[in-house]
């Protein structure tokens, strides 16, 4: 008769492993020279690429303006410097929300840009200032930027682009826009130069401006659906141009607010 076998040994349950320490933002944008991969998706999908970043100063690229609407690429291209140059300071498990944007506009901004960000100053929130230059280095745009800094969610969304890229479209009563997944940025709402370039298109529709200023309340949710910008003149000289506007979620509730000048030389 066969001897009985004895029962296998328990099997120990496996360890369990520790959840990925969090990367610091600098190590990311680093990364990121080599792998558009860990950008947000409002950059992979304009075609930002990163040339060079450090601790305070990061330099990009736009190869090709003309998948935004006129200044949208150049827009899109500082305010995603502005933040990374911000965030090159912070520690891992942090980000940053742009609070505020003033840009100083010289020419629409078509072909390739390239632009360089430098930090002015962070505490609790960040500033720091952008020159973005066409193929020539004329310049398109300066622009500065105040961000607060914000805890991360995690990584990047991996969104992709949906066919129709913003989808801006002007009404009578201003301009509206599609908050397209491929537009986020890594809070997972839309990018706030892409925000910018609609207030700037509504504006120009009322006064014209080579001043813009934009003020960003809340994050418009990148669901697909239409946000708009309205704008309205507050004077129209013979000189001197201004306007305001404000810019809507698909809900109806206000998301960022802008003003622009423009001065008419004799």
């Amino acid at each position: 008769m066969p001897e009985p076998t004895a029962p296998p040994e328990p099997t120990a349950p496996p360890e369990p492993t520790a959840p990925p320490e969090p990367t610091a933002p600098l190590e990311r944008l680093r990364a990121a020279i080599t792998d558009p991969a860990r950008l947000a998706p409002a950059s992979r999908t304009t075609g930002i690429r990163l040339t060079a970043v450090e601790p305070g100063r990061v330099v990009g690229d736009l190869p090709s303006a003309a998948v935004l609407p006129p200044l949208g690429g150049a827009l899109v291209l500082a305010d995603f410097l502005l933040g990374s140059a911000i965030g090159t300071t912070l520690p891992a498990g942090h980000r940053v929300g742009t609070l505020s944007l003033h840009a100083s506009v010289f020419a629409p901004g078509e072909g390739a840009l390239s632009a360089t960000a430098r930090l002015v100053h962070r505490g609790t929130t960040g500033v720091s200032e952008v020159l973005v230059v066409d193929v020539s280095g004329e310049p398109v745009l300066s622009a500065t930027s105040r961000c607060a800094v914000l805890p991360s969610s995690g990584p990047p969304p991996a969104a992709e682009p949906a066919a129709v890229l913003l989808g801006m479209r002007m009404q009578p009563d201003g301009v509206s826009a599609v908050a397209d997944p491929g537009l986020a940025n890594y809070g997972a709402t839309v990018q706030g130069g892409v925000l910018a370039t609609v207030l700037a298109h509504a504006l120009d529709a009322a006064t014209g401006g080579v001043e813009l200023d934009v003020t960003f309340l809340r994050g418009v949710a990148v669901d697909g659906a239409a946000f708009t910008a309205r704008a309205t003149p507050v004077h129209g000289g013979s000189r001197f141009a201004a306007g305001r506007a404000e810019l809507f979620d698909a809900a109806g509730r206000l998301a960022a607010v802008g003003a622009a000048s423009r001065w008419l030389a004799p």
